[in-house]
This record gives C-alpha cells, structure tokens and sequence, in this order.
C-alpha cells in the first residue's frame, strides 16, 4: 500500500495514487452542487454526489447503534464507530501517539519531520495542514 503524502489515503498502486492526486488536491473545483442557494463545488464528481446525498437528501442508512448518529455511507459510519470503541489503528513509529484516522497520523508526522508542504500563496509562511493554511488566508488576507 502507498499512502499518499497529502491526505493519507492509501492505495495499491502507484498509478492510482497518481490519479488520486491530480483528481482530488488539484484546486480546479469542476463538479458544482446544481441545489438552489448550495454554492458547493468540488474536485471530484464523487464528492459532490456524497455531498448531495449526505447534505440535500434523508438517504442516511446507517445508523449507530450507541449514538443514534446517521451516515450517508459504511464507510464514514465505520469511521465514526472506531470512536466508541477507541479504536486507533494508525499508530506512529517515531513517538506513541495513535490515531483514528490515517490521515491524522500523516500530518502528525510532519511535527517529527518539520514538513510543511501548504505555502501561502500571498505572504510565503508554510503550514503543516491545508486546513490551517485556508483558514490564515481567510483571517490575514481575506480570501
């Protein structure tokens, strides 16, 4: 499995985690959520169904059975149900802390290396997550 550095998604082969990379983190949103008032755009033609089923339709089948919460898909239902039972899988090699998500334990690791791959691209400071580098072009630049 090859996980990409980005995100922490893994795939099994090199040729997909190449396409998962030009699909998912280019920044061209194509797929526009076509819902009256709903301005949402995505990457990916995916997204945006799982956008529309989870955010303008009742279709949440699953259901847990501790919380009550409903998911659109098994897969974020999985997801959530590894938080009742603690389940943290994604253990790091360099310190002892363990994550739910694969994800999580990737941007972890760049503490360790120092790796900050997402540059603002109006004043040049580096970030170690995406997340945070969006939310400092919103709050210091106004994007």
């Amino acid at each position: 499995m090859i996980a990409c550095e980005i995100c922490g998604l893994s795939f099994r082969r090199r040729y997909l985690l190449l396409q998962h990379k030009i699909r998912a983190h280019q920044e061209i949103k194509m797929f526009e959520c076509s819902f009256e008032g709903c301005n949402a755009k995505f990457t990916l033609e995916e997204y945006l169904r799982k956008h529309i089923k989870r955010v303008h339709t009742d279709q949440l089948p699953f259901k847990c059975n501790v919380c009550r919460k409903r998911f659109s898909d098994k897969a974020a239902y999985t997801q959530h149900f590894r938080l009742h039972t603690n389940d943290r899988k994604y253990k790091c090699n360099l310190c002892s802390q363990q994550f739910f998500r694969n994800s999580n334990l990737v941007a972890h690791k760049r503490i360790h290396t120092g790796e900050r791959p997402f540059p603002c691209e109006v004043c040049g400071k580096e970030f170690r997550q995406k997340g945070v580098r969006d939310r400092h072009l919103k709050t210091q630049h106004f994007f």
